[in-house]
């Protein structure tokens, strides 16, 4: 049986685009994750999940990405945008049981996992926190984390360091202060954000 898991990057962000990541592999290969060093991108220096990163490409693992640019977000209900690339992803899995770090609070878990599970005729669990628990998620949580990394890394290089893309992030504002006509036409700005605090 294939098992997969689901996780994105950039979820929140102002610019650059968020990332949804699936990893799938056949179960009695599950071990290998381990050994590969897959963990919550979040506990991995970026030089660290580039490594793991090319460890699990030369696996022969399954491996795909959706991406929601910010003119998605734009137009459609985050989570419903959300929803639908997870749907894509675990039809092009082919998995027959997906794992998903859950975008939705721990009330909504079983809402969301029969929403899925009718969406796309498959087991599917959605947890909170699952790239902290579950390896095959840590796997996409590397994978969404370091392809965003690198999309941010050829937007800074066109458009000059705008620090992570969060609207949380100082550097950030400071830059959507002086630049956001140019994010705007480069269309890398979430628009619908309140930036006159930026």
């Amino acid at each position: 049986m294939i098992i997969a898991g689901i996780d994105e990057a950039g979820r929140g962000c102002c610019l650059g685009s968020m990332v949804v990541a699936c990893v799938w592999l056949e179960r009695e290969r599950l071990p290998l994750l381990g050994e590969l060093g897959a963990r919550d991108s979040k506990q991995l220096s970026p030089a660290r999940r580039e490594a793991v990163f090319g460890a699990l490409m030369g696996a022969g693992m399954g491996c795909a990405v959706r991406f929601a640019t910010p003119e998605e977000i734009d137009r459609e209900n985050l989570n419903r945008l959300h929803f639908k690339k997870v749907v894509s992803l675990i039809g092009e899995s082919g998995a027959g049981v997906t794992f998903v770090d859950a975008p939705v609070p721990p009330r909504g878990l079983d809402k969301y996992r029969r929403e899925l599970a009718q969406a796309t005729g498959r087991k599917v669990y959605p947890l909170n926190r699952a790239d902290e628990r579950i390896p095959v998620v840590a796997a996409a949580s590397v994978v969404a984390k370091v392809v965003r990394d690198r999309m941010i890394a050829y937007l800074r290089a066109s458009l000059g360091d705008f620090g992570s893309g969060y609207p949380s992030d100082p550097a950030t504002r400071a830059w959507l202060s002086a630049h956001r006509e140019a994010a705007v036409e480069r269309k890398v700005l979430r628009t619908k954000w309140n930036l006159a605090r930026a």
